[in-house]
Formats: structure tokens, sequence, C-alpha cells
């Protein structure tokens, strides 16, 4: 058994050596006349199929078949890529092999393109002597193709066009320009680089011609570039080219009705004029455009709504933002449907641009607002001022005014004649034919060069019956004594809240934003964060405030924030509020939450917020249709929790918006007009409060249901008491005591 295994083991190493010498004695297939497409090196665009070929020859390096073929992409970078021999078949000791590649994708750069041949024994040439080159590159880049300095034009017959070109291919392989031309209606013209020489690998180009005898309508322009490397780019650019005898006739040029006007910088001015070809060939007008000093063209338009006659009256807005002082040209073109085209130059149309006047310090009676009974005179006052912007004569100034129609009353200096660049104007106004609303009192002015303010300065005039008023002393209390304040901090709440942290609440199924839960939130919050100075409370107040401030409406001038489900005022389906309602109670705790963190921040923005918020304590349901306050028949101010036609007067909701007028008071404590509201409210509830009181007993919720509750009661009578504090005025006082020993 031995002797079996030792012959075994002879015969299988005397096999082994063989093989090992049939391979050592046989050297891998040669590869040659390696080619893409068919050369040695080629420059091809990005994208480009290539045909790579070679010969694999076996027949001096051991005969054996040929196996097979692979290529990559440079020296041995593996995996490389199969090839195909060209009959088909690898079964002969040379093969001429083969293969398509793709370029697709290929960044800008060169190539070595290595080839593999292998024999059926293995055998394989990983070190070839050959390769070819591959340069992957792109066109020059064509852009900025103009027209005589635009994308389309319109031009007569025979007159000359310069063409312009930029070529660039700085970023598509960095070789030099070679040349560049046009080709119109099959016609090539040469372009010139503008310095000269294509020695560069950004140019700029141009070709000039003329447009004799070429025939009317569209001609395309088709430009050719190559580099150095033969790569061509072709770009077409379509232009309107057309001949054409008598244009259409421009005129009637006003610039806001005027043939000549001065503005400020940034106010609009109307450009109109009329476009006519009813004796240039009756042609109905295509397109109207114009420019300033041949700046950026602006096309007008129809002012029926549609160029289709020969005959147009057109119209655009010269915006005069970014215009510094000077005089400047307007230039109207125009344009007929065959493309006959007219320009004019208009030199008595001349927009001149200086800043006007100053006006400043409107006042009514001394004050910026106010509210006046019907008849009575006004004495209108004003600064127009003209040191700053030219430093002219102030030559006239007047008011305006009118709700629909527009009424004009001159202003006069005070001094007694117009002689300087400062004036002090003043007129006197009768306002016994004024309806009831909001009057806005517009001053405008102008200086001896006719430069006119034409956006003013304004003040603000209620005419309405009078309301009732009793004088107060008001105060701002100790900040305990102050609405919306606790001695204890205020618990956050982390359930019903959206991602800031701002209340909703459930009705009919669905969460939504309660106005009156969310201030009165937001109050507790900022309360917490004066008494803590823990900035958490404070962020959640403004995000409780954002809130607000985006889910209102803007109506008539006045802001309002909506509740978005419909109510049953106690639980009665026939005292429902659909939604979306407004009411009073939510408009004063959100001007008491604006007022409060402007008080602490200054910022402006809420500022402004704060103030539309407050129009609508001013916004009278006589005047208009969406109303939280009113006037009673016997002229006392009323602000409405729940607004009906019906009244329901409720006290607790007409004190907290009292507050939010108290609130904003005290903010712009110089204003008579914010003054005289709040001292109507504080009359009304001075005068009304005792109807409340049931003798022993709950206090009434509100007069039209005669409800009673206990906590409002409770409300009423810390109300009463705080009013007490902010007026000194003793009646509260009493009334709160008067409720306590009532029911307590």
């Amino acid at each position: 058994m031995a002797l079996v295994i030792a012959v075994i083991l002879i015969i299988a190493t005397m096999s082994i050596s063989y093989i090992n010498f049939q391979r050592i004695k046989s050297l891998p297939p040669s590869v040659s006349l390696v080619r893409v497409n068919d050369d040695i090196n080629i420059t091809i665009l990005s994208g480009t199929v290539v045909t790579l070929t070679a010969i694999i020859d076996d027949t001096t390096r051991g005969d054996s078949i040929i196996q097979g073929a692979n290529y990559s992409v440079g020296l041995r970078n593996w995996p490389a890529s199969q090839m195909e021999p060209v009959d088909g078949l690898f079964n002969e000791t040379i093969e001429t092999v083969t293969v398509d590649i793709d370029t697709g994708g290929w960044t800008d750069g060169t190539y070595h393109l290595y080839i593999y041949g292998i024999d059926e024994l293995g055998n394989g040439n990983f070190t070839p002597n050959e390769h070819v080159t591959l340069v992957v590159t792109d066109p020059p880049h064509i852009s900025n193709v103009s027209i005589n300095g635009q994308s389309n034009i319109v031009v007569a017959p025979g007159s000359e066009i310069i063409v312009n070109a930029t070529l660039d291919d700085s970023l598509t392989g960095g070789s030099t320009i070679k040349s560049a031309f046009i080709t119109i209606d099959d016609v090539k013209i040469t372009m010139e680089p503008e310095d000269e020489d294509f020695d560069s690998s950004t140019e700029c180009v141009s070709a000039s011609l003329s447009t004799q005898g070429w025939l009317e309508g569209s001609h395309e322009i088709v430009i050719n570039a190559y580099d150095d490397l033969g790569n061509e780019e072709t770009t077409t650019r379509q232009s309107t080219l057309l001949a054409i005898s008598d244009p259409p006739l421009i005129s009637d040029i006003r610039l806001s009705n005027r043939t000549v006007i001065s503005v400020a910088p940034g106010v609009p001015v109307e450009l109109t004029a009329r476009i006519d070809d009813t004796d240039t060939g009756n042609t109905p007008i295509y397109n109207a455009w114009f420019t300033i000093d041949n700046s950026t063209v602006t096309f007008l338009e129809p002012v029926d709504g549609q160029f289709d006659n020969s005959s147009e009256e057109v119209r655009g807005t010269i915006m005069t933002e970014g215009l510094s002082d000077d005089v400047y040209d307007i230039q109207i073109f125009a344009s007929d449907t065959i493309g006959g085209s007219d320009v004019t130059a208009q030199d008595n149309t001349l927009l001149t641009i200086a800043a006007p006047p100053e006006i400043n310090n409107v006042t009514i009676d001394g004050f910026s607002e106010i509210i006046v009974v019907p008849g009575g005179l006004v004495e209108v006052r004003a600064i127009v001022d003209d040191t700053d912007t030219g430093n002219s004569t102030v030559d006239a100034a007047y008011i305006t005014y009118g709700n629909g129609t527009v009424y004009i009353v001159d202003m006069y200096p005070t001094d007694g004649s117009y002689d300087s660049p400062r004036e002090e104007v003043f007129s006197i106004i009768d306002t016994s034919s004024w309806p009831n609303g909001t009057h806005f009192i517009q001053v405008r002015a102008r200086d001896i060069k006719q430069n006119i303010n034409e956006t003013g300065c304004h003040a603000r005039l209620i005419v309405t019956a009078p309301f009732r008023m009793f004088e107060y002393d008001l105060i701002l209390p100790e900040y305990s004594n102050r609405s919306y304040t606790w001695e204890t901090l205020n618990p956050v709440i982390t359930t019903d809240v959206d991602s800031d942290g701002v209340p909703k609440n459930l009705f009919n199924g669905e969460l939504h934003y309660h106005p009156v839960a969310i201030a009165q939130y937001a109050l507790r919050m900022l309360d917490s964060y004066i008494l803590s100075g823990n900035e958490s409370y404070y962020n959640i107040s403004v995000s409780c405030l954002h809130r607000l401030i985006n889910e209102s409406h803007s109506i008539d001038g006045a802001l309002y924030v909506p509740y978005t489900f419909d109510f049953a005022l106690h639980g009665h389906a026939d005292q429902m509020m659909i939604a979306p309602w407004y009411s009073g109670m939510a408009q004063g705790q959100f001007l008491s939450l604006l007022s409060r963190i402007i008080d602490i921040t200054g910022d402006e923005y809420y500022l402004d917020v704060a103030e539309k918020v407050f129009r609508s304590f001013y916004n009278l349901e006589a005047h208009h249709t969406t109303w939280t306050v009113y006037s009673n028949s016997h002229d006392y101010y009323w602000i409405s929790e729940y607004p009906m036609i019906d009244k329901t007067q409720v006290l607790n909701g007409f004190v907290w918006a009292t507050y939010g007028l108290l609130d904003y008071y005290f903010l712009v404590n110089s204003s008579l007009f914010v003054n005289q509201l709040l001292r109507a409210a504080l009359t009304s509830i001075q005068d009304h409060v005792l109807l409340y009181r049931r003798v022993g007993n709950l206090s009434i919720y509100c007069l039209k249901h005669q409800v009673v509750s206990v906590t409002y009661h409770m409300i009423h009578i810390e109300q009463q008491e705080t009013l007490f504090h902010y007026t000194n005025e003793a009646y509260f006082h009493d009334m709160s005591v008067t409720f306590y020993n009532d029911w307590h």
C-alpha cells in the first residue's frame, strides 16, 4: 500500500512540474496598433462615443489561442472593461479586438487608455507598452448675443445693425478661441474679435451688416464658434429684423396728466401717450414701451386692455425709486403688427426728480387726532420746510379732505406771506356739513420750483355725536394694584398647546385659538416674568402675542383678532355668534398685551400693531360693518364683548376692554384722542354699573339676559376696585364695597 501511494505522489509531482514548465515557456500575447477612432491621440466633446481597437498577437509568444482582451482608463486601473473580437469569436492566435466607449459624464481632462490581452493558458499582458490618449473638452460657451444692444429689435429696411456676442472657453477646456461667424438666411458673415486678435480663451466678437434688400419678416441669426482644438458651439438667437416704410406716430405724451412734472424720489408717475397708425399704414398697434434716458425698457399697456386697433391709448408707471435729483428725458417707442417702429425723444416731456418741501407737525386744534361734534370750527396747522430739500421758498400749502368727494382748502402762512424756505401754515375748517365718521386731514405743499409734496402729512379727525365724558384724575397705580397682576408665579400650560407653547381650546370637537384665553395667559406669563425675571415666561408671552397678530384680520384700517368657532351665548341657539366674529373684550386684552410688551421692549413694530388694534375702538357701529364699539341713544360709548344688533351689555367684558385703553393711554399719554375714548368708556361704566346690582344678591352678568354667576360677581367686585386705583374716583370703590356686601 505504501508503495502505491509513493508511485502516485511521484506521478502527481511530475504532472505539476510539466504544467509549470508549459506556463513558464509561454509569454503573454503582445498588444499593438492601439487606436481610438483610428488615431493615437484625439480630442472630443464629453458624451462622444469613440471606438477603441487593437491587435492581440500570440503567434510569436507561445502560439496559444487568444482567450480575451480588456481595457482600462489609466494603467492597471481595475476593474478593466471587456473588449470583443472583430470576427465575433476568440479562436485564433491573433485577434483584432474592439469596443465602443460612451464618454457621457466624463469631465474635461486627458485620459490614457490601456489594452490587455490574455491567451488560453491564462498568460496576460499586464504591462502594455502601447496606449492611446483621449482629451475630453467642451466647446466655447456663447452668451450675451445682442443686436444693436438688444436681444430682439425692430429696424427699418436698409438699417445698419451690429451683432455682438461673448465667446468663452475658460471653463470648458481653456482653449484659445479660433474663429466665429454668423449665418443669416444661409449667408455666412465672419465675426471679428474686438481686440483684433483671437488669442485668448475669452473673446468679445462682433459683426456689422446692412439690412438693405432684406424681406419683411423674422430672420434667424445663428452664431458658430470654434476653439483651437476644433470644438464647435452653435447658438441660435431669434431677432425681428424687418422692412417698413411708415411707422406709427406717437403723440399726447403726459406725465401724471402734465407735459412737464417735478416729483420727489420714490413718487410714482403715470405715463400716458397715443400711438396712431391710421395715417401711416392703418395697421394694428403691436407694442409700446418707454425708457428713461435710454435706460431699462419698460412696456406700456393699452388702456382698453388689448392691442387690437390702429390707434391706441397707452399707459404705464414710472417708478422713481433710486433716481437722483436731475432732469430726465422720457423716450417712447412703438411698433405695429407689420413691424414698423417709431421712436420719439420728446424734449418737452421732461421728468424732474427733486425733493419737495417736507411737511411736519400737522395738528387739529393742537392735536394729531381728535374727536369733535359736527358743526364746530377747527384750526389745522402744519410746518412746511424746504431747508434740507432744496432750500427753495415755500410757494403754497393746502388741505385735502373728504370721504368720496375730495375738498381742497388753501392754507396761509402765519406771518402773512410766503417768503421763506420754512413756513408755519394754518387754515380754519367748518365741520358743520361733515358726516359722522373718520376724516383724514391731509396737508400738501409746493416750493417756487413747483416741487410738490403729493404724499403730504395728515392728522385724524372723528366727527361724531358727543360722547358723555367725565373728567378723571388718571394715574398709574402701584404695580400690585394694576390689572392682570398676581402675587404668585403662574403655572406654565403643557397640554393643549401648539409647538410655540400657545394654548388652544376645544370647541365643537376641534381645538381652536381662543383670543381672550391666549391674551390672559400671555398677561399671566408676563406678570410672572416681571416677578421672577425668568425669560422663559417672557418668551411664552411673546409667542402668544405673535399668534394673536398672525391670526388677526385687517378691516377698515383696524386690526381685529377673530374667534374661529361658532358660540351660543349662555347656550341659547338664538344667541349664536357665527365665526369669524370679533369681541371688544378680546380687542382690549390684545391691546393690553401689546402695550405692556412695548413698555418692556420699545419695539416700533409692536407700536404700529397697537395703533391698528386701537383703531378698532373708534370704528363705531354706526359707520362700519365690522364693529366692537357703539354709541347708544343716550350718547354713551360702549365696548361690546358680544357685538349683536340687540345689545347684550356685558359688564365684565366692557371693563376688561377698558383696561386695554388704560394700558394704551399710559403708553401714549400725550394723545387727546386716546384720552377722550378712555374717559367715554369710564363714564359709561360709572353711569351703568348700578344697573347690574341685585340688592343682597349676586350681580348680573349682562343686562340683556339677566344671568347671574358667582365667578363674575367676584370679578365685578375686583374690577370696580381696580378702576378706583386707576382713576381715584371714589364711586368705583364704593361700588366694589357695595357688591361685596351684597354677596361674598
